[in-house]
């Protein structure tokens, strides 16, 4: 199965499915545009055969409906197949955002495990922002386990990053995905049309006396043909483009905000944790990174915890607020961590239990 073998074991398997939909739907909507424009296209064609000697009635525009149609079922199994192709390259589309995220939270699980994590990238790989990232925390980890006092320094060109860039290695790769698939897209749509303008030829050659006016008319209508093609095909392409924009902007926030949480941890703060919204790709990596910090700085988070003044009853202060804070297990569900005004952390709380115990200390 490869990129897909824990397809929905893994917390970004909304992601998955999501974006493989988003790209499946686009051949879905063109073959809608399709058959509204080619049922214009048989009514033109109907009405001309009947102007030229074609029989009239309910009973002939049936027969003359199945016969155009009647050929075209044979390629019904290799427009589902076809369909069914998109969504897998929907998936691997899916698998290609979410590779270096998967690499991060893999660096990470070695660590958790107790092992060595493999910090060997190919310089197109290392460009990435999101694995850039992982590599510094990696090297921060490296830094606080060895027993030098040197203090760690973000790389000047990671600290000068203000703001979501644009990833070069990323345009490349998807770029030329996009390009193959809108191209697939078009090759079907064009050989579709093509098809059904032969059918309606050999019909008209067959059906009606051939003369000057009938060739006229079947050469236009080779024109309309084309021009319906490439209405389809651009509404496929433009198709392609809004998804295209809408995952790069994703890309380009969720890296961004990985190496701002990342930088904020290796310079000292380590009560940060990262905090994707529900529908970013890389909730998994997130997931891992947040229990390594866990794990490696437990010590000054019970410290933190327990650094609590209690409050004599004869003494007016302000009591602070509760807090509530919701984070996602392994399989992804939602758990809320609630920290009492009295300081007490109770953590791994559903919806319900958090709004409970928040009434219970409010």
């Amino acid at each position: 199965m490869g990129p897909f073998k824990n397809l929905f074991q893994s917390q970004d398997s909304k992601y998955f499915l999501k974006t493989a939909l988003k790209v499946g739907m686009v051949p879905v909507l063109t073959t809608m545009l399709m058959v509204y424009s080619l049922w214009i296209y048989l009514e033109m064609n109907y009405s001309f055969f009947l102007a030229n000697g074609f029989s009239a009635g309910d009973a002939m525009k049936e027969a003359f409906w199945d016969h155009l149609l009647s050929s075209q079922v044979e390629f019904a199994p290799w427009v589902a197949g076809f369909y069914v192709g998109v969504f897998f390259l929907g998936l691997f589309l899916s698998h290609l955002v979410l590779r270096p995220f998967t690499r991060v939270a893999k660096m990470c699980q070695d660590v958790l495990n107790g092992e060595a994590p493999n910090l060997k990238v190919d310089p197109m790989t290392k460009r990435k922002l999101v694995i850039r990232a992982g590599l510094l925390m990696m090297d921060y980890i490296a830094n606080q386990e060895s027993d030098e006092d040197a203090e760690f320094e973000v790389p000047e060109d990671l600290d000068k990053i203000k703001k979501p860039r644009p990833d070069g290695v990323f345009y490349l790769q998807y770029g030329a995905f996009m390009f193959i698939l809108s191209a697939l897209t078009a090759i079907a749509t064009f050989m579709a049309f093509s098809h059904l303008h032969e059918d309606i030829v050999a019909t008209a050659m067959t059906m009606l006396k051939a003369n000057k006016t009938i060739g006229t008319f079947l050469t236009s209508q080779q024109e309309l043909m084309d021009m319906m093609s490439f209405v389809c095909i651009g509404f496929s392409t433009l198709m392609y483009a809004l998804i295209s924009r809408g995952l790069i902007s994703e890309v380009e926030g969720v890296s961004y905000g990985y190496l701002r949480d990342i930088r904020d941890i290796v310079s000292g703060d380590h009560s940060k944790r990262l905090r994707p919204r529900f529908n970013d790709p890389g909730k998994e990596a997130a997931f891992n990174i947040n229990q390594l910090m866990d794990q490696l700085f437990a010590a000054e988070k019970a410290e933190t915890q327990n650094n609590v003044i209690e409050l004599k009853p004869h003494v007016e202060r302000e009591v602070p607020p509760a807090f509530i804070e919701q984070f996602h297990d392994k399989e992804g569900n939602s758990l809320y961590r609630v920290v009492t005004p009295a300081g007490e952390v109770v953590e791994g709380l559903s919806y319900e239990d958090a709004l409970g115990l928040l009434k219970k200390v409010g």
